[in-house]
């Protein structure tokens, strides 16, 4: 509905134009009319661009009167292409493969390679004897696998040659039994490593699965021999049998049901394992090919290839014959919603034709066949090769693309009548028509209408040719329409918009519209929508005063002229009408986004996709609340980095759950120390372990038993005095090791700042007295040496000795005192209050809490052992990771991302992260594997497990790009079997 409440009737989607009807010429408007879905329809629906065309003819070769056609028994010997892009096939004789390799495009003999004998030197080593390699084969077939093995089919003997592409050396022959007839004709790759073998002569298929192994199905299976055993028992009991295991006879492909084969001649194993082989007419025979359909191993559907004929020119359809020769299909697998294309080569080597299939959500197969012109020149006859999603055949000893040559030809002209529109009132005076086409130059739509108040009269109603239609400027009526189309200059030189007629004569409630395309065989109208307004709004009615419709003629061409402005302000009043569309993300056009993000003071990244913006524009409140959160920066992360972003992302933080193979934030006071032993520091040794050392210390448990652990530690016998356990490490490299993992396994923690506030002391007596002969002289205390000093533990006695403590502890270059100390005093007053309680709980004399040390040697017992082990372990541990934590970001995993793609990700996240951060905060940013390593295993949500994983996640290596070990050498990506080492590709370390 527009601003003046003129609504329209609405033709849009295959279902709308199927409800139309459609003929060639308008001769016998009552027989010939055809829906346009029908075969024999003038129209057809595009799929691809959602337009209905006239029907495309395709274009038949005619081959030259000496024309050489392949023949099938002769020339057809089987091709294969591996990952690398080295091809193979079955030279004339048969009894040799070539290969044309894919680095220096030479071409030579695969096998049978010469023999060599090598020379043997004085007390060198001689060759092995071992069985020769078979030679003299009769070669049927070839195929590649998925796992990097060539497969040749034998025919003298019967069976198959594997050849390891990686490993290299001579093949493995594989043989069936004399009794089972085979006669080995094509040979098609399948999912999983497999593949499938067509006998055209005995007309059977047989499967393998990736051990070269004969899958056995109900159809292939023939029924058991049952023998006596050897040994029976004397008396008393029945008989045993024994059932010797026969081998499989193949699935037939001739006794089909309702089928009737005649000559399979090619097969092909799609994704899902559906097999599809190609039957027809004998070699010379014409006629039309068939596709036969089997899953796991039975029967399913014919799709018949003489759809082709209803597509051709009238003039060749008699004559035409399609009796196929080869068949390649690329595509996806052959499920509900997908969908491929099935290449077939024709019998005369000339040209190829096309044929999309696919399953409906019914489960039906569906068959269409395309107007693609695939010619084929001067081919070889070997087969037809898929390598890369592109079909290749054979020229001499080279190997083509098969390339559609673009000739279009379509029907030259068919009419089309739509349903019937109601216009809901009698009398309704029907407005205009719109169409949203794209008619080049040399083609033309023609529009006719009639109208009537019942369905019965507008049947019998003429036909009236209303004036011709123009092109808008300024695009869709619609206001704010996002368009799939362009709307600029060079779309509209190509006739590509919104087309618009004022309809003249049209009165009554029920409208029926007959559109004639008319083309020039080379070109095609091409239909996406139409409009039909309804009823009119007449400016002549609504703002004019009655005296200007008292004369009829003059009233309506005022009414018809009034109608060309009320078009063009009608557009105008639309968009200002919706204009309220501009300011929701859910219906502002693509372009405006940028400046609705603006209103919220952000510039939207210019990589985003649309739904990525929209989303963001939606959730911006939600963003800035939880900026500065851990929740926050994973939002921020997963909206420039993810590869999907839903509205799950934007829910609370308690209903987020962990991405899988997302961004994570590790929050240093989370984590968890680890000793220094475990990561291979040789200066820990492995402490003895004891009963009482499965469990950690409490001071609880009293200062002896920990000096007791300690004991036992140092191997010192039970009835020996008990150490002391010392805060700060030994000097001694191994003993400080052991007293290192000794603290990691009892305390939960290695103390440290006791060695800082010793250190601290001993650096300001050093400097106070330069020597130790004055500091003897004002202590009166003989020492060694400075390090012996220990801090006091009590105020001190001796004025001397206070003074000198207090000068060290109150000393006022904050540089030199340890913060540790200011936080352990500070501790200490929010625990304990007045110093006065302090020193009645540590049976202390304490003049005030800044003369309070850390200690340096371990606590009596009591709340002194308690305070010491609680700050040591809980409040210096969180202070030393707070405000601080990392962000691991998944490293890329796309097979086709550039070396450059990791170092991208971390600046940009490290930007991101460095915005969105708290300012109080410290931060890193690495990149994680999410994958197996060798000798460990983490099964979770980020697990890993498929085929050639390892070979995705490493890159390619580019000089002056990379680093050694960092990628892998190889001429082209690829996936192979998991379990081999490919030197030059894989890294030494996994």
């Amino acid at each position: 509905m527009d601003a003046n409440g003129t609504r329209y009737q609405l033709l849009l989607g295959r279902e709308d134009w199927d409800a139309c009807c459609c003929a060639a010429l308008d001769t016998d408007p009552r027989g010939a009319w055809l829906p346009p879905r029908h075969g024999d329809a003038p129209l057809e629906w595009n799929a691809d661009t959602c337009e209905v065309l006239l029907r495309a003819k395709p274009f038949v070769h005619t081959p030259a009167p000496r024309d050489a056609r392949p023949d099938l028994e002769r020339d057809r010997r089987g091709a294969a292409v591996d990952m690398f892009g080295n091809w193979y096939w079955v030279d004339e004789t048969r009894s040799r493969i070539r290969v044309r390799s894919a680095g220096t495009e030479l071409v030579s003999d695969f096998w049978p390679v010469p023999a060599s004998t090598p020379t043997c030197t004085p007390g060198g080593f001689r060759a092995a004897e071992t069985s020769p390699p078979p030679t003299g084969a009769e070669f049927g077939g070839l195929a590649v696998t998925s796992d990097h093995f060539l497969v040749a089919g034998t025919r003298a003997p019967a069976g198959v040659l594997v050849f390891d592409l990686f490993a290299g050396g001579p093949p493995e022959q594989l043989t069936w039994p004399a009794g089972v007839n085979f006669v080995p004709w094509d040979l098609a790759a399948g999912p999983d490593g497999g593949l499938c073998i067509l006998d055209r002569e005995n007309q059977r298929y047989w499967s393998l699965d990736r051990r070269f192994e004969v899958v056995c199905t109900p159809e292939s299976r023939v029924v058991q021999e049952e023998a006596d055993q050897t040994f029976q028992p004397v008396e008393g009991e029945a008989r045993r049998k024994i059932f010797r295991r026969t081998f499989p006879i193949g699935i037939d492909v001739g006794g089909v049901s309702t089928v009737g084969a005649n000559a399979p001649a090619a097969i092909e194993v799609l994704a899902d394992g559906t097999v599809l082989i190609l039957d027809g007419p004998a070699s010379g025979s014409a006629g039309f090919s068939k596709i036969l359909v089997f899953r796991d191993g039975a029967f399913v559907k014919n799709l018949d290839l003489k759809k082709m004929s209803d597509r051709v020119d009238p003039a060749v359809a008699t004559s035409f014959s399609l009796v196929g020769y080869d068949m390649a299909f690329v595509g996806t697998t052959a499920l509900a919603g997908h969908s491929g294309v099935l290449y077939v080569a024709d019998a005369g080597g000339n040209q190829g034709y096309a044929f999309r299939l696919s399953i409906d959500g019914k489960g039906d197969w569906q068959q269409q066949a395309l107007s693609e012109y695939l010619p084929m020149r001067r081919f070889g006859g070997k087969a037809l090769v898929v390598f890369g999603g592109t079909v290749y055949y054979d020229f001499a000893e080279a190997w083509v693309p098969l390339v559609q040559q673009y000739r279009p030809r379509y029907q030259p002209e068919a009419w089309l009548d739509t349903r019937h529109l109601d216009g809901g009132e009698p009398d309704c005076v029907w407005h205009r028509l719109l169409l949203d086409a794209c008619i080049p130059s040399g083609s033309r739509v023609e529009i006719w209408s009639r109208a009537a108040n019942s369905p019965e009269l507008l049947e019998a109603a003429p036909w009236l040719k209303e004036p011709p239609l123009y092109l808008r400027g300024d695009g869709s009526e619609l206001p704010f329409l996002q368009q799939p189309w362009s709307t600029s200059s060079g779309a509209r030189g190509r006739g590509d918009g919104t087309w618009e007629l004022l309809l003249q004569r049209a009165q009554g409630r029920y409208l029926q519209v007959r559109i004639r395309l008319v083309g020039q065989e080379r070109s095609t109208p091409r239909l996406r929508a139409l409009r039909v307004y309804y009823p009119r709004f007449s400016y002549l009615n609504e703002y004019l005063p009655a005296v200007y419709r008292e004369d009829q003629p003059s009233a309506k061409f005022l009414d018809g002229f009034l109608a060309n402005v009320e078009g063009i302000c009608t557009s105008i009043e639309d968009r200002i009408a919706a204009a309220h569309v501009l300011f929701d993300w859910r219906s502002a056009p693509a372009e405006a986004l940028e400046w609705l993000g603006s209103w919220l003071g952000v510039a939207l990244d210019p990589a985003w996709n649309e739904e990525r913006r929209r989303l963001f524009i939606r959730h911006a409140m939600l963003f800035f609340q939880y900026r500065g959160t851990a929740h926050g920066l994973r939002l921020a992360l997963s909206l420039a980095l993810g590869p999907q972003v839903d509205e799950s992302r934007f829910a609370v933080p308690e209903r987020v759950g962990e991405e899988r193979f997302g961004v994570r934030i590790i929050e240093k006071y989370l984590t968890r120390k680890l000793p220094d032993v475990l990561f291979g520091d040789p200066a820990q040794l492995e402490a003895p372990a004891g009963a009482d050392e499965l469990r950690p210390w409490r001071p609880a448990d009293g200062r002896d038993a920990l000096r007791r652990r300690y004991a036992r530690l140092l191997g010192l016998p039970t009835n020996a005095p008990l150490p002391e356990f010392p805060l700060v490490p030994p000097v001694d490299r191994q003993a400080a090791g052991l007293w290192s993992l000794f603290c990691e396994q009892v305390l939960g923690f290695t103390p440290w700042a006791a060695g800082l506030e010793r250190e601290a002391w001993q650096r300001f007596l050093e400097a106070r007295y330069e020597s130790l002969d004055k500091l003897h002289d004002a202590w009166q205390a003989p020492y060694q040496g400075f390090e012996e000093i220990l801090q006091p533990t009590n105020q001190p006695q001796d004025a001397v000795v206070a003074d000198d403590w207090a000068r060290h502890m109150r000393q006022a270059d904050p540089l030199r005192t340890p913060g540790e100390r200011l936080d352990w005093q500070s501790f200490l007053r929010g625990r304990h209050g007045a110093v006065s309680q302090l020193n009645a709980k540590y049976s202390t004399a304490w003049a005030a809490y800044d003369l309070v040390p850390l200690p340096d040697t371990l606590p009596p017992d009591g709340p002194a052992l308690e305070d010491w082990f609680q700050f040591e372990a809980a409040f210096l541990a969180i202070r030393g990771t707070a405000h601080r934590f990392s962000v691991l970001l998944p490293m890329p995993t796309d097979s086709d991302s550039s070396p450059a793609e990791p170092g991208r990700r971390l600046e940009l996240a490290r930007r991101i992260v460095g915005l969105e951060k708290p300012a109080h905060t410290v931060f890193d940013v690495r990149f994680y594997w999410a994958m197996f390593l060798v000798g460990q295993a983490r099964l979770g949500r980020d697990t890993q497990v498929e085929l050639g994983i390892r070979e995705r996640l490493l890159h390619a290596l580019v000089l002056d790009h990379g680093y050694v070990g960092e990628g892998y050498l190889s001429p082209a990506a690829s996936e192979s079997r998991s379990e081999r080492q490919i030197l030059g590709r894989n890294r030494l370390d996994h």
